[in-house]
């Protein structure tokens, strides 16, 4: 079984478009569930003053 640390995934031109893509695939994630944060902490905001 291989040891994907021992693997040197940019060896050609096709590994290194990937992990582009993974990479900004991820960076998206990261966005995306921040702003859902700020949304949901907002919301909360809103919430908390319309009941007062």
């Amino acid at each position: 079984m291989e040891d994907r640390n021992d693997i040197h995934c940019e060896d050609d031109a096709l590994d290194r478009e990937l992990n582009a893509l993974v990479r900004e695939i991820e960076q998206e994630e990261v966005i995306r569930r921040a702003v859902i944060e700020m949304l949901v902490m907002l919301g909360s905001d809103a919430m908390l003053e319309h009941d007062v």
